[in-house]
C-alpha cells in the first residue's frame, strides 16, 4: 500500500514538472523577497509551534533560493537554507530538522511545490502560494508518514516592508 501511495505521488509530481518547466520559462516566481511569519494566523497542528520566523526567497529563472531562521515556543532556533534548479532536481539542504533534501516546482507564478526528503526517503510536501495582492504566502505541509511520523501544519508570512 504504501509503495503504490509513493508511486501515485511521483507519477503526479511528475505531470507537475512539464507544467513547471514552462513556468520558470515564461518568469519568475511572486514569491521572491522577505517575509515574516504571523504565527497567530498559523495552525501547527501537531508540530512545536513556531514563535517567529524569517523567510528569504530569490529566484532567478534557473535557480531558487531560501533561507529560513525560525524560532520555536520552547526556545529552540533553527536556520536551514537551499539553493537548486526549479526543475524537480534534488537539492541538498542544510540544517532543516524535518529534511535533508528537496526538489522544488513552480507549476505557475504564485506556487512553489517542495517534496522534501529525509535520507533518501520521502518526508513531506509542501505548496507555498503567493495572495493574489502579493502581500501573503501561505505554507502548506503534509507530512508523509513513509520515513516515520511527519507533521504537517499551516504557516502564513507576510511580505517584510522594504
Amino acid at each position: 500500500m504504501n509503495r503504490r501511495i509513493w508511486a501515485l505521488g511521483l507519477a503526479a509530481l511528475a505531470m507537475l514538472g512539464f507544467a513547471a518547466t514552462d513556468a520558470a520559462a515564461a518568469g519568475m516566481m511572486r514569491g521572491t523577497g522577505t517575509w515574516v511569519l504571523d504565527a497567530q494566523k498559523s495552525d501547527f497542528g501537531s508540530a512545536p509551534a513556531i514563535t517567529s520566523g524569517k523567510l528569504v526567497v530569490t529566484q532567478t529563472k534557473k535557480v531558487h533560493k531560501v533561507v529560513t531562521d525560525i524560532a520555536y515556543a520552547d526556545g529552540r532556533k533553527a536556520h536551514y537554507e537551499y539553493s537548486g534548479p526549479v526543475d524537480g532536481s534534488d537539492i541538498a539542504v542544510s540544517g532543516a530538522p524535518l529534511f535533508d533534501s528537496v526538489t522544488v516546482l513552480t507549476p505557475d507564478k504564485d506556487t512553489v511545490i517542495r517534496t522534501e526528503r529525509k535520507g533518501g526517503r520521502l518526508a513531506g510536501i509542501t505548496t507555498a502560494t503567493v495572495s493574489k495582492d502579493g502581500k501573503t504566502l501561505t505554507s502548506q505541509r503534509r507530512g508523509i508518514t513513509i520515513s516515520g511520523p511527519q507533521p504537517s501544519y499551516t504557516t502564513v508570512w507576510n511580505r517584510a516592508k522594504h
